[in-house]
């Protein structure tokens, strides 16, 4: 062994407080996304949460919704503003040349995220003045939508407020407030060591991407990018292996997974498989497009100005490598207060995004679908594929829940919500919107406030690619698994 490998291994360079923080900063951390726990139901502010198990961040996430939202003290309206008020503010004085300077594609979003405001502020003016239904008080042609439905249980602009907007708005933060625990005492590097033999054959990512790839999968597609761009910043993964985690490894909670399941009636008895197989597929579907254009062919390069600071390769020795990393790094961390002020900072234009973003393509997607047959004439391009699968008049539901999910990924399972469907819909259409990853209404306009070179076309195709093999793994899987009788659950 070389006398830089003594030095290395020599683990007396480290004290007890950089084992504590390794150790145990790094397990809570873990713990708050991956271990699910019970809370007894509770009431607040005239509210009351049933009993939930969940993960911590879900938990803390149910009980602000609780505390400002769903009881008597809804303040998370206002914080909603603000956000859209800031991301205005950008838009027009503070950054404007990054929106209306630059490519088409941003000043087309930077429109609809003007929109999005709009729709937010009126949205909020009639929620906080109760006229919700009361038509009499919409402008006149707006009645589709502030006025209730019949396709969902209330009127469109409520329910992307209620069901979108202040989940997002809530959980994004509450998820960036962990993840320093998670990539910041040396979790990431321990685990890194491993994982890089799995991962750079399987996904031309470095071993430390799994830790992040696992909580992202469970917790919530920003911990994949906020991850990403802390690995990308600190020279630690090449812009490439970024936007893979970004592109690939990134889903919905476990929260987006349970209120699909519950529309679609796949939680009554197959929870279990429905978890597990949506990750599996997720990771199978990501084997294949990491191989294909766009993302085979992104740029393979660090950050500009940061020294590049990549894993080593390693045939030996694995432990006492992926010990003496994850205590280096728990040696030189930030103090916690340092780098939760810088993630908070990341958050605003990321959550001022959501507040714009998100209202407008969840509302539009369910515009389009209810008022319009342009979501009816697309779902025939997907129809081949679902024919393969199930009965014409099926395959035909699955065409459109395909492109809703592209707008958001609770809207497919509202299609087979009420009526008599078969399982194999069912899970069907529970497990392509996770696999899928990519949706418009708070997927795409988070990934767009990344400091990273991101492209709308890269985004569109890849989720075309992610569709179509999500389509045929939960097909194949379904067909075994699954009859096509019709049941109502």
């Amino acid at each position: 062994m070389s006398t830089d490998l003594n030095q290395k291994f020599d683990l007396s360079r480290f004290n007890a407080s950089h084992w504590l923080k390794f150790i145990f900063l790094s397990a809570f951390g873990l713990g708050a996304f991956i271990i699910n726990f019970t809370i007894p139901s509770y009431t607040v502010m005239n509210f009351t949460q049933a009993e939930a198990h969940t993960l911590l961040i879900s938990h803390i996430s149910n009980i602000i919704r609780a505390l400002f939202w769903n009881g008597d003290l809804k303040l998370l309206g206002f914080v909603v503003w603000f956000f859209g008020f800031y991301a205005l503010y950008d838009m027009y004085f503070k950054n404007k040349q990054k929106v209306w300077g630059t490519s088409t594609v941003n000043k087309v979003f930077g429109v609809f995220k003007t929109l999005g405001f709009i729709c937010v502020s009126v949205t909020l003016l009639f929620f906080y003045t109760n006229h919700f239904g009361n038509q009499g008080f919409v402008m006149p042609g707006f009645e589709w939508y502030f006025a209730p439905q019949e396709f969902i249980p209330m009127p469109i602009a409520l329910f992307v407020l209620n069901r979108i907007v202040i989940m997002v708005t809530v959980t994004i933060p509450i998820a960036a407030a962990f993840l320093p625990f998670v990539v910041g005492y040396g979790l990431v590097d321990f685990a890194g060591v491993f994982m890089r033999l799995v991962m750079r054959p399987l996904f031309n990512l470095p071993g430390r991407a799994a830790v992040i790839s696992v909580t992202a999968l469970l917790a919530t597609f920003v911990v994949a990018f906020l991850g990403g761009v802390s690995e990308y910043k600190s020279g630690k993964m090449t812009e490439k292996e970024s936007l893979i985690i970004m592109y690939g490894l990134s889903s919905a909670s476990i929260g987006f997974l349970i209120v699909i399941g519950n529309n679609t009636g796949i939680n009554v008895n197959h929870w279990n498989l429905y978890l597990w197989t949506s990750f599996l597929f997720t990771l199978l579907v990501t084997i294949v497009c990491v191989r294909i254009p766009p993302l085979r062919t992104l740029p393979n390069t660090f950050a500009d100005g940061i020294e590049p600071n990549p894993e080593g390769e390693y045939k030996s020795d694995f432990m006492k490598h992926a010990i003496s990393e994850a205590l280096e790094v728990s040696k030189n961390a930030i103090p916690f207060h340092k780098r939760f002020v810088q993630v908070m900072k990341d958050m605003v234009m990321v959550l001022s995004n959501c507040a714009t973003g998100s209202t407008f393509f969840a509302g539009l997607g369910l515009v389009l679908y209810i008022y319009t047959p342009i979501i009816s004439v697309l779902s025939w391009v997907f129809y081949p594929l679902g024919i393969i699968f199930l009965p014409a008049e099926e395959a035909s539901v699955l065409g459109s829940a395909a492109w809703l999910s592209f707008i958001e990924i609770t809207l497919p399972s509202l299609l087979v919500l009420g009526g008599e469907w078969s399982l194999r819909l069912r899970y069907i259409l529970s497990v392509i919107p996770i696999s899928s990853i990519v949706f418009i209404a708070a997927w795409v306009p988070t990934i767009l406030a990344m400091p990273m070179n991101i492209k709308f076309s890269h985004i569109c195709i890849t989720w075309f690619q992610r569709m179509v093999l999500s389509i045929l793994f939960a097909g194949a899987l379904a067909m075994v698994i699954f009859s096509t009788a019709p049941v109502a659950v």
